[in-house]
């Protein structure tokens, strides 16, 4: 009984362990803007969580390489197959070894193969930890992709870069908070096991990749030169409010504005802003066509915003009264409106709460 006991927490360790050094690594990764930097982190890391007597990368346009032209437990041939394949990632026959593949911001894709790892009871573990760790790369990948396309676009250059600033800021801010979360429940679990330190590990995890799929819905952001389309925003808010927000929300009218897909976010922010900072739970939405722009007003019953701060919370960082730029943000919701040619403003509620303003250029 004492031996099964001894051995649970030694997973249990284990698996926070693994967790920690997947977070300390994502922390790392979203500082580097050098895909060379960021593959060679990449395989410092799964050479330290996984212990492969063998660990190679190669990309596409090199099959050739060097340092995978020696395997040992995969075929090459099976490599090559995998390459031209849908997959994402391959177990070897034997389960002690895999593959997985990833695209670079080029158009390329680099595949990272690791043989016999010492570790192999715990294969779909590393695997479940790879393929989040993927979808990271992935974004860092393509936030380097964007910044190296604006450096020949000098015109847009300094308000994306401060986007990219933004966004890369929210993402290091919110893996920190939850590498520490992580922290905390393994040094608890090494003087009291218990199973819910782990729960509470993989719930940190978990919101660090839900940031992650965030940060990835912000592309169109950073994309000034796409085109716009046509969108009704009564279904946009339909949408969010068919989610688990716990907001009553009321709609009046219809309108059709030429958007994107971030205009989801900037609704589904002032929406999560009011429940988290103003404590409503009630929400009226009213819009209607005002000579080329959609009017759109959205009251709460809120507590409402301070005068004193209605002039800062659009500015990038503030903090005050209880505001942050978390998620989307404010500062971010307005570059977004402005990029469509709109305007955003905020003032008091009668009798009491928050009333946004959005101007939106309409379409016919």
């Amino acid at each position: 009984m004492l031996e099964q006991k001894e051995a649970k927490n030694r997973n249990l360790n284990e698996q926070m362990s693994s967790y920690l050094i997947a977070m300390d690594s994502i922390y790392t990764l979203s500082s580097y803007d050098r895909k060379e930097d960021i593959i060679n982190h990449t395989k410092e890391f799964f050479a330290m969580m996984c212990l492969p007597e063998n660990l190679c990368y190669f990309e596409a346009h090199n099959t050739k390489a060097q340092s995978c032209m020696h395997l040992t437990d995969f075929q090459r041939k099976e490599v090559i197959a995998f390459l031209k394949s849908n997959e994402y990632y391959k177990i070897a026959p034997s389960k002690k070894s895999f593959c997985f593949k990833l695209t670079l911001q080029d158009g390329d894709e680099g595949i990272f193969v690791l043989e016999n790892i010492t570790y192999q009871n715990r294969l779909h573990e590393f695997l479940n930890l790879t393929l989040s760790i993927r979808s990271v790369l992935t974004l860092i990948l393509e936030n380097i992709a964007r910044q190296d396309e604006l450096v020949t676009s000098h015109n847009l250059l300094a308000d994306a870069n401060d986007m990219l600033k933004v966004i890369n800021k929210i993402l290091r801010h919110d893996l920190a908070n939850n590498l520490g979360a992580i922290k905390m429940s393994l040094e608890m679990n090494e003087t009291r096991p218990n199973p819910k330190y782990i729960q509470i590990s993989k719930k940190a995890v978990d919101r660090s990749f839900e940031k992650i799929n965030d940060m990835k819905g912000l592309e169109n952001i950073i994309s000034t030169g796409k085109n716009l389309d046509c969108y009704e925003v009564k279904e946009i808010i339909e949408k969010i409010a068919g989610t688990d927000i716990e907001m009553d929300i009321s709609i009046d009218g219809r309108c059709k504005v030429l958007a994107d897909n971030a205009l989801s976010s900037v609704f589904e922010n002032i929406i999560k802003n009011a429940i988290a900072h103003g404590k409503a739970n009630k929400m009226k939405i009213k819009m209607e066509p005002s000579g080329k722009y959609c009017h759109i007003s959205i009251e709460d019953n809120g507590t409402g915003i301070p005068d004193k701060i209605k002039t800062k919370i659009f500015k990038e960082g503030f903090t005050e009264g209880g505001y942050s730029n978390s998620g989307l943000g404010l500062y971010i919701s307005k570059k977004v409106i402005e990029r469509y040619g709109g305007h955003i403003a905020v003032k008091d509620n009668t009798p009491h709460g928050a009333k946004f303003i959005l101007d939106i250029p309409s379409t016919k």
